[in-house]
C-alpha cells in the first residue's frame, strides 16, 4: 500500500525532473546551498546567544528592508533591460553602470537619510541590555545595503547575459563564506560577528559577479564608468513601474516582523521567523523549478495558446501532489527542526510551522496559474490581492492580539497570506476561463490530505499550549 502510495507520488517528480534543464539545476542547488547556510548559521547564533539574539537579528533585518520599499532604481529588472539589449555590448555596459551607479547614489542616500530614525526606533523596541548590540548590529547593516543592492544588480545582469548558471555559482560560493565566516566570528563578537559576516558575503558576490561581466563584456570595466541619460530615463521609468506592484509584499514582511517584534517580544519573533523561513524558503525551491515556465508560456501565448492551457494543467495537477508531500513532510519533520535549531521540542515552534506551511503550501499551489497569468500580462489581480493583504496587516494583527492572544498572530498572518493570494488566482482564472486543476488527475486528495494533517497538528499542539 505504501509502496504504491509513494510510486504514484514519485511520477509527477520524475515526469517534471526528466525535462529540467542545467540552469534549473543550478537555480535549485543555489536556493538548497542558502537555505541549509542560513539556517545552520542562525542555529549558530541561537545556541551561543539564545532566542533573543535571533529575535534582535530578524528585528534588525526587517527595519533595514524597509528601506527598499523606496527603491525606484528597477534593479531586478536590469537582467531583462541587458537581455533586450542582445548584442549591443555597448548598449548592455551602459544599462549595467548606470544601473550601478543610480543604486549605489540612491541607496547611500537613503541610509544616511534614514539612519538616525531608524535606528532610534529599533532600539525603543528591545530591551535595555540588547540595546547596544542591536545599535551596533543596525549600522553594520545599513553599511551592507549599498553593498548588497549593487551586487544583486550585478548578478542580475549575468542573467541577462544568459549565464543563470554563473550567478547561481557566485551566491553559492558567497553563501558558504558567509557560513564560514559567521562560525568563525560569532564567538569573537556575537550577532554583530553575523553581520560582518554578511558583509563579506555581499562583498564577495559584487566583486566576483563583476569581474565576470568586465570579461565578458568588454566595453565594462571593472569600476562602472559608462553612464548614460537615456538609459537612466528609461531605468528609473522601468522600476518605478516595477515597485509600484512589489511595494505590497516589500512592506507586508518587514512591518509583520516589527508588530510581533513588538509586541510578543524577541523570542517569540525568533520562532515565529525561523518557522516563517521554513515554509517560505520550501515555496522558493518550488518557484525556483517553476520561474524557467514563464518564457514558455509567454511564447505559446502568441503561437498555440491550447497548448499552453494543457501545460498549465498538467503541470497544475504534479505541483499539486509533489507541494503536498513537500509541505506535509516540512509539518511531520517540523520536531526535528525545532531540536537542531532550538535544542528542544517546542510545542509553539510545531504550531508556527503547521500553520505558516498551511498558507504558502496553499499558496504554492497557485504559483503555476500566476506565471501563465503574468505571461497574458494579467497582473492586476495579483496587485490587487497585494494590496488587500498590506491594508488588513495592521488592524488584523492588532486585533488578534489584543482579542486572542499573541499565540494566534501567525494564524492571522498565514490567512492574511492565504486570503490575498487566493483572491489573486480566483480573478486570475476567471479573467482567463482557465480550469488549472483537472479533476480527473484526482489532485483534490493530496491536497485535502495535507491540509488535513496540518489542521490535525494546529490542534494538537495548540491542546498543549497554554493560551
Amino acid at each position: 500500500m505504501l509502496q504504491r502510495i509513494f510510486s504514484t507520488a514519485a511520477a509527477p517528480i520524475r515526469k517534471m525532473t526528466r525535462g529540467l534543464s542545467y540552469f534549473g539545476v543550478m537555480s535549485l542547488a543555489e536556493s538548497l546551498v542558502a537555505v541549509v547556510s542560513y539556517f545552520v548559521a542562525l542555529r549558530m547564533l541561537i545556541q551561543q546567544f539564545g532566542l533573543e539574539a535571533a529575535g534582535l537579528w530578524s528585528l534588525t533585518m526587517g527595519f533595514v528592508t524597509l528601506i527598499r520599499v523606496l527603491d525606484l532604481t528597477g534593479a531586478a529588472g536590469l537582467a531583462r533591460m541587458v537581455a533586450l539589449a542582445g548584442d549591443n555590448r555597448r548598449k548592455a555596459a551602459e544599462y549595467i553602470d548606470t544601473l550601478s551607479m543610480i543604486v549605489l547614489v540612491v541607496y547611500t542616500t537613503f541610509v544616511v537619510v534614514t539612519f538616525v530614525p531608524l535606528q532610534s526606533l529599533l532600539v525603543s523596541f528591545v530591551e535595555p541590555q540588547m540595546q547596544d548590540a542591536g545599535r551596533a548590529l543596525f549600522a553594520i547593516a545599513m553599511v551592507a545595503l549599498p553593498i548588497n543592492l549593487v551586487s544583486s544588480a550585478q548578478l542580475s545582469a549575468v542573467d541577462g547575459i544568459g549565464r543563470a548558471d554563473i550567478r547561481a555559482i557566485i551566491n553559492q560560493v558567497s553563501m558558504v563564506l558567509f557560513l564560514v565566516l559567521t562560525w568563525f566570528l560569532l564567538p569573537r563578537y556575537g550577532v554583530v560577528g553575523m553581520a560582518f559576516a554578511q558583509i563579506a558575503q555581499h562583498v564577495t558576490a559584487l566583486v566576483a559577479s563583476r569581474v565576470f561581466l568586465a570579461r565578458s563584456l568588454p566595453p565594462l570595466r571593472l569600476v562602472p564608468m559608462a553612464f548614460s541619460k537615456a538609459a537612466a530615463k528609461e531605468t528609473l521609468t522601468f522600476g518605478a513601474k516595477l515597485q509600484l506592484s512589489a511595494i505590497p509584499m516589500a512592506i507586508f514582511d518587514p512591518v509583520t516582523r516589527i508588530l510581533l517584534g513588538r509586541m510578543a517580544g524577541l523570542e517569540f519573533l525568533a520562532q515565529y521567523d525561523i518557522a516563517y523561513k521554513l515554509a517560505a524558503y520550501t515555496r522558493n525551491l518550488v518557484r525556483s523549478y517553476l520561474t524557467p515556465m514563464l518564457p514558455q508560456f509567454s511564447k505559446m501565448s502568441m503561437s498555440d495558446v491550447e497548448a499552453g492551457r494543457r501545460l498549465l494543467t498538467e503541470t497544475s495537477v504534479a505541483i499539486a501532489r509533489v507541494v503536498s508531500l513537500l509541505f506535509t513532510g516540512l509539518i511531520a519533520a517540523s520536531p526535528l527542526f525545532s531540536l537542531f535549531m532550538l535544542s528542544t521540542i517546542s510545542a509553539e515552534f510545531i504550531l508556527f510551522t503547521a500553520v505558516l506551511s498551511l498558507g504558502w503550501g496553499l499558496t504554492t499551489l497557485w504559483l503555476v496559474t500566476q506565471l501563465y497569468a503574468r505571461a497574458f500580462n494579467v497582473l492586476r489581480w495579483s496587485i490587487i490581492g497585494q494590496w488587500g493583504m498590506l491594508a488588513l496587516a495592521v488592524p488584523l494583527i492588532s486585533a488578534t492580539s489584543n482579542y486572542l492572544g499573541d499565540i494566534y498572530l501567525p494564524m492571522a498572518l498565514a490567512g492574511l497570506v492565504l486570503i490575498g493570494h487566493l483572491l489573486a488566482f480566483v480573478g486570475e482564472v476567471r479573467t482567463l476561463k482557465l480550469t488549472p486543476f483537472d479533476s480527473s488527475r484526482s489532485s483534490l486528495p493530496w491536497i485535502a490530505g495535507f491540509a488535513g494533517f496540518a489542521v490535525i497538528v494546529i490542534l494538537v499542539t495548540l491542546t498543549q499550549i497554554e493560551v
